[in-house]
């Protein structure tokens, strides 16, 4: 019993775990998406002269 609950609470860890991985991953990847896309179109902007 003990030992079934133990691996049970270890699993639902790794799940847990493996959850905040993917979202933390997935947070990273829109940052870098919306940082790599204000950075093109601020190169955009300057090589382009304003009116």
């Amino acid at each position: 019993m003990f030992m079934f609950m133990f691996m049970f609470m270890f699993m639902f860890m790794f799940m847990f775990m493996f959850m905040f991985m993917f979202m933390f991953m997935f947070m990273f990847m829109f940052m870098f998406m919306f940082m790599f896309m204000f950075m093109f179109m601020f190169i955009l902007k300057i090589q382009t002269p304003s009116p």
